[in-house]
């Protein structure tokens, strides 16, 4: 019998290297779906791994329509993201182009549902307050359009990447050599936490059995919520070092930032000290969190933190 298809966008990154280690890793949706991995570089190194891992490999340019209906052709489902493109000077409205495209794809290809890895709008549930977040705002114009559309569609929105806390947002070396984690937001600003590489796809993996059942649902994907004191003390306790969190002024924060990045990341952490990550308050969303996964088979940050190498962020 042949399986279905499944198109991964990001599969040679963390979101979507998640979604297909699962599949290929779970019994029943590997006997479901042969998977279908979209990239603009089919010789890349990324490339030639995937396929080792008997995932097809296919050419796809999310600026190019005619190449995604190529790859998009004869296949069941879509897990589709989108990356934020910080550099450019119009992100949000090529980002929203890139998005509306795949989905249009999707349904002119007669795809039967659309998983799309979304954000909050934070211009809207902030009522104006926070206007230049434009990654999340992005996603959720993307998700709005794609639930205007005649296909299945299911909405994942995943919390802050572990990950950020051994790269750009973990702590930095003061001047008398002891280390400080610090943002604009007060140590007891809560933060959904997710292992994105390892954790993403248990999430996609219920919907994938059976989407038709999940039609317009969003899950939120974290692990559960930390304050900005238990990410310090989690990261001290594995490298041994005292870590300090320590609330800053924007100007110290942002200082030697790209100007459009920075009012970006500064009101994103704005925006969830006083909305929440995901725009409603963390208690809500935790029992919403709550009926769809099993805390126990995700990773916490504790756990995170003792296998990742601290060696290039503490030098």
């Amino acid at each position: 019998m042949a399986k279905d298809i499944l198109v991964v966008f990001g599969a040679t990154g963390q979101q979507g290297g998640s979604v297909i280690d699962y599949v290929l890793g779970d019994t029943s949706l590997s006997a479901k779906y042969h998977l279908r991995a979209i990239t603009r570089d089919v010789t890349s190194s990324s490339a030639s791994f995937l396929r080792t891992k008997g995932v097809e490999v296919v050419e796809g340019d999310i600026n190019d329509k005619a190449s995604l209906h190529r790859a998009m052709r004869d296949t069941q489902g879509v897990f589709a993201m989108t990356l934020p493109l910080f550099n450019d000077v119009e992100a949000k409205e090529l980002e929203i182009t890139q998005g509306k495209r795949i989905a249009e794809v999707a349904v002119e290809e007669n795809l039967s549902f659309i998983i799309f890895s979304s954000l909050p709008d934070v211009t809207s549930i902030s009522k104006g307050l926070y206007q230049g977040v434009d990654f999340f705002d992005a996603k959720a114009a993307i998700e709005l359009y794609i639930r205007s559309l005649p296909i299945t569609s299911i909405f994942l929105i995943p919390g802050l990447f572990m990950q950020n806390f051994s790269q750009h947002m973990g702590p930095q070396r003061k001047p008398d050599g002891s280390f400080v984690l610090s943002n604009v937001v007060p140590p007891t600003t809560r933060l959904p936490l997710l292992e994105v590489s390892r954790d993403l796809g248990k999430f996609v993996g219920p919907v994938l059995l059976k989407p038709e059942t999940f039609n317009g649902q969003t899950i939120y994907a974290f692990t559960r919520y930390y304050t900005y004191e238990a990410v310090a003390d989690a990261i001290s306790r594995a490298t041994g070092q005292i870590i300090e969190y320590q609330q800053t002024s924007t100007e110290v924060f942002t200082a030697g930032m790209p100007p459009k990045f920075a009012q970006c990341l500064v009101e994103m952490m704005l925006f969830v000290e006083k909305f929440g990550y995901f725009g409603e308050q963390p208690s809500v969303i935790t029992e919403k969190h709550a009926n769809f996964a099993a805390p126990s088979a995700l990773t916490s940050f504790e756990e995170y933190c003792s296998k990742v190498s601290w060696q290039n962020s503490l030098s």
